[in-house]
């Protein structure tokens, strides 16, 4: 079992919103969540089949007030703040966030890294 070293209102607004947004912008598929041990990381790897993000926009994927075209056409509600507060609150905690996608309509990853608490 792995167990993270976080302040747990904070890792379940970090992981309700990776996941929400997985969901929200697939429609086809689905969503697979896993957990491994990287190292002194927990690894936490969220991938859908969604609608994906443009090389050009997961350049800033993760900037205050920013979305992928693909999220808006998909969802015109949304501020632009998830993905960076949730970045914010991963480097607080020693952790990094890592997104991939190859392109619009193949879908997207998240990888999570948080320290794995030492007992």
């Amino acid at each position: 079992m792995l167990t993270i070293e976080a302040e747990p209102n904070y890792a379940r607004q970090i992981f309700l919103n990776l996941i929400d947004n997985a969901c929200k912008y697939t429609n086809k598929g689905g969503v697979d969540i896993s957990a491994r041990k990287n190292g002194k990381y927990a690894e936490i790897i969220i991938k859908d089949t969604g609608i994906g993000v443009s090389k050009g926009d997961q350049k800033k994927i993760f900037q205050k007030f920013t979305r992928s075209k693909e999220a808006v056409i998909e969802n015109a509600a949304g501020s632009g703040l998830g993905l960076f507060i949730v970045e914010k609150i991963i480097k607080a905690h020693y952790g990094k966030i890592e997104f991939f996608s190859e392109g619009k309509g193949k879908g997207s990853t998240v990888k999570v890294y948080l320290p794995i608490k030492q007992e």
